[in-house]
């Protein structure tokens, strides 16, 4: 059986071995410390309402808290996210950035290089997620000729 309560300070629903009741733990969603209640009948759930399909499809958080002994502390951590959360939460959000050599013609033979190289030590390696290299064609505009060219893709955090 476990013990059902919600954090008192960010009202994140959290489940515990009943077990565990009376001991302070912190508060895995806010951080706050939070004691587990008493197991009473209000609290407590035998089965996931509507077993174990039900259980699967609902999108509330719970937690099952280890119990280390009456009144001991316990601190939860967060499971490390995957890139693609880490990328559209915390922070900095993934961002694109393109060079088309063609766009650095008439500007100096290395020109295209520098940019790209500049860029990469501007935005620091821990921040690259991906550099992919592209191929793509286009109408020139003076002449009317359909071209074919290459450039580079950078997927960043930024």
């Amino acid at each position: 059986m476990d013990i059902v309560f919600t954090c008192p300070a960010c009202r994140q629903e959290l489940e515990v071995d009943e077990t565990g009741s009376g001991t302070e733990i912190e508060c895995p969603e806010c951080g706050a410390s939070v004691l587990i209640p008493e197991p009473s009948p209000v609290n407590i759930r035998v089965q996931p309402p509507g077993g174990p399909v039900a259980a699967a499809a609902t999108k509330e958080k719970h937690f099952k808290l280890p119990t280390g002994g009456a009144k001991s502390k316990i601190s939860i951590e967060r499971p490390r996210a995957s890139l693609e959360s880490e990328v559209k939460g915390v922070g900095k959000k993934l961002k694109i950035k393109c060079f088309r050599r063609a766009d650095f013609i008439g500007q100096g033979p290395d020109s295209f290089d520098q940019a790209v190289s500049h860029f990469l030590q501007a935005t620091d390696e821990v921040n690259i997620h991906s550099l992919t290299p592209i191929h793509y064609s286009y109408v020139d505009a003076k002449s009317g000729q359909v071209l074919t060219d290459y450039g580079v893709m950078v997927f960043y955090k930024g």
